[in-house]
Order: structure tokens, then sequence, then C-alpha cells
């Protein structure tokens, strides 16, 4: 099995659950905290249950403004989130069986449409498969929600204008 930390780490521990533990090599602790992203790998001799390999994003990770620079909201966040599916699928478990796929049906997003208009929330592995950082896609989402808010509120003004002229027509 393998762990994949990726993301800005500062000294995380993770524990693996007891069936999924191999002697010490079951817990993964960072020596130096650092401020940058950064992909660490640790590999496990067992795995786990359902056969996948685990990946997780980040134990921890940076927000504040104080650690960025050349901030820039996201543009036209409602028109891209439209060109995007949501999907449900299953793996091609008998054409990758190196993957360790299970047989269950998923929901997601096609990592090249995701790629096409938000590329900093897609991967792409030393083995040519892409991979969605979904993290990434939840800015996206909060602007394009307040986009789409700023259509309802001037529908709905535009609403209560007409039904203020529709009242003093019937007046008449």
């Amino acid at each position: 099995m393998e762990l994949k930390f990726s993301g800005q780490l500062e000294t995380p521990e993770i524990k693996l659950p007891k069936e999924e533990q191999k002697g010490e090599a079951a817990v993964h602790k960072k020596e130096e905290p650092k401020a940058k992203t950064e992909t660490d790998t640790a590999k496990y001799d067992e795995k786990p249950a359902d056969g996948l390999p685990i990946f997780i994003e980040s134990a921890k990770l940076f927000y504040g403004r104080n650690l960025k620079t050349d901030i820039k909201p996201i543009e036209s966040a409602l028109e891209k989130v439209l060109t995007l599916n949501g999907v449900t699928y299953e793996w091609r478990v008998k054409e990758f069986p190196q993957m360790n796929f299970d047989n269950k049906r998923h929901v997601g997003v096609l990592a090249q449409e995701v790629e096409a208009v938000l590329p900093e929330a897609v991967e792409t592995g030393e083995d040519g498969y892409k991979s969605v950082k979904y993290s990434e896609i939840t800015p996206l989402l909060i602007e394009a929600m307040k986009e789409q808010q700023q259509i309802i509120n001037n529908q709905q003004k535009q609403i209560d204008e007409l039904k203020k002229m529709v009242e003093e027509l019937l007046k008449k």
C-alpha cells in the first residue's frame, strides 16, 4: 500500500487502523515542518480491506493571506463550473489490475474537464495518469455560487419591479 501526502504539511502523524499496520512502519511522521507545497510518499506492505491505495491530502494546510502572494479572484467561475459534469462511474478493473481498483460505483468529475478550466486542481503523475485535487475545486464553487446569487438577486429585483407595475396597471 502507498500513502501519499501532498500539500503543505506541518509535522503530520498518520496512523493506520490496526488491521492495516505492519510494525512501526505504519506511522509516518514528517521530521521538519515546511510552509511550501511538497509531496512525501511512504510505502507499506499490507493493503487496506478494499484493496485501494490510500491517498491523504495534507494533515494541515496553510490558508492565511500572510503566506500568499499574487492573490487574484477567480474570474468567470460560474461559466467554468457549467462546463464540468458530475458523473458516476466504475473503474476499469480488468484493464488496470495494477491500480487495485474496487468494483464499486463512484461519483466524481473527469480530470480532463477540470484541467481545461482549473488546471491548478489537477495533477499529472509520473505514470501520465491525472488526478483531481477536489479541495482545490471548492474555491471555484464558492465564487460560482456568489455569481449565481447575484443573478438571482437581479432577477428578484426585476420580478418585484414587474409586480409593482402590474399592481399599478390593475388599479386603473
